[in-house]
């Protein structure tokens, strides 16, 4: 019998953003009916064809509630809510300290929920209303998300499943109070939530081993999944090669990807063009780095047209940058977009330090060119101009990337096996609960 499941996370059920995708890659098993979700951050539309039960708390509800006595905290969301001039009349109007990235001002949105005007009658009401077998929480950065789960579990009397897809706890840099602060806070709930867990589950291999040591429980590994689709070639056999990015330019990527322009002008690699898709504009700043080294900023592209790009590329651009704070962040950290790409049939050529996740993937399976900031002079030469001029080489790259996207990023067998997983553990925990 297929579970009922809220799903409590920061991110919405979304067929374009990269958590939104991933979460619908993990529940695409799953019956539109069997769906409900709560969520604190996007303002964007969620996917109302995928799920169409939404309830969400920004921080300015949680604000108003405690500071100017209003009596509903958040609320259920529905399609008429969403139409581009709601959703751009918004955009500036809520509150959301979270987008500061900051120890200090993620402890103030901490406090500011720790008043607990989000646990309002409606909330309780619409979850009441649901009749789930469980909670799926996707873990965060800040400790209210903890609380309101961990409340929302106990109050419905059904299990929690805990999923981290990026690490606050283990590899981020603490550089001041305020950080170690903050560390010490949501370290602390965060082994209170795993303990609790009857599930945990972690994004991708070395995220899911780490965490299982560092907690002392065992965590199961999931991540984003593609559907199958039949292998092609790419025939490009024209004069200039297109190294195409998609993604977002956050954690200083965009300076890796002007770094890489300007490498490959050192070493006389002419016939060559990157291509950026990212779906916000990015800063003036940004755009005038590109054009002094050639790159050119595409805009974004979504569904089907994302697809057909990617099909499109000569390579397929991974970036991570080699800053120690943003290492730090992404050392554990798979990104959604790498099943993607290796679906595609089309080589990655994977640029930053050689320690991050994403990058170990690519080189310990063969499946992508890794550019390690840490090469010497002769080995990015040789690397860089072996998958720019060797149009058979890339397409073994591809290929191989391909085979190995079907046997590890499969939807169909990912999700049958979490559905099992999942079924396994809540008909344990029937049984238990009988036998007591």
């Amino acid at each position: 019998m297929e579970k009922s499941v809220l799903v409590i996370s920061n991110n919405c059920f979304s067929s374009s953003t990269n958590n939104g995708k991933t979460l619908e890659s993990i529940f695409s098993g799953y019956k539109i009916n069997n769906l409900s979700q709560l969520y604190f951050t996007d303002i964007i539309c969620p996917d109302f064809d995928f799920c169409n039960r939404y309830f969400r708390i920004f921080d300015v509800d949680v604000f108003r509630s405690r500071f100017f006595y209003k009596l509903n905290c958040g609320g259920k969301v529905g399609k008429d809510f969403f139409n581009k001039d709601i959703v751009n009349s918004k955009k500036k109007s809520y509150l959301n300290l979270s987008i500061f990235g900051v120890a200090f001002l993620r402890l103030l949105r901490d406090l500011l929920w720790k008043t607990r005007k989000w646990k309002s009658l409606d909330l309780e009401e619409w979850c009441k209303s649901l009749k789930i077998d469980y909670v799926f929480f996707v873990a965060g950065g800040s400790t209210f998300s903890y609380e309101v789960a961990n409340h929302l579990a106990s109050f419905l009397n059904v299990p929690i499943v805990t999923f981290f897809t990026d690490d606050y706890l283990i590899y981020p840099q603490k550089n001041n109070l305020f950080d170690w602060i903050q560390y010490n806070r949501l370290n602390k709930i965060a082994k209170k939530t795993v303990a609790g867990s009857s599930l945990c589950f972690a994004i991708g291999n070395a995220m899911s081993k780490t965490y299982s040591n560092y907690f002392d429980k065992f965590f199961y590994q999931i991540m984003n999944s593609v559907s199958f689709k039949e292998y092609s070639e790419n025939e490009n056999f024209g004069s200039k090669i297109f190294i195409n990015y998609f993604g977002s330019l956050h954690t200083n990527r965009w300076k890796m990807i002007v770094n890489l322009a300007k490498t490959l002008k050192r070493y006389n690699i002419n016939d060559v063009q990157i291509n950026v898709y990212v779906a916000n504009q990015p800063d003036i700043k940004i755009i005038n780095a590109f054009s002094k080294v050639g790159v050119v900023y595409k805009g974004g592209v979504f569904g089907q047209n994302l697809i057909k790009s990617i099909s499109q590329s000569d390579i397929l651009l991974h970036i991570e940058s080699d800053d120690c704070n943003s290492v730090s962040k992404t050392k554990l950290s798979i990104s959604t977009k790498i099943p993607e790409y290796l679906m595609s049939g089309r080589p990655i050529l994977g640029y930053g330090p050689s320690e991050v996740a994403s990058m170990q993937l690519l080189e310990e399976n063969q499946v992508g060119v890794v550019i390690s900031t840490t090469d010497n002079e002769a080995e990015v030469s040789l690397k860089l101009h072996s998958i720019t001029q060797s149009l058979e080489l890339r397409k073994k790259i591809g290929r191989k990337g391909y085979n190995f996207a079907i046997d590890n990023f499969n939807n169909d067998l990912i999700t049958r096996n979490f559905e099992m997983i999942i079924e396994d553990t809540l008909n344990e925990n029937k049984i238990k609960n009988i036998n007591k």
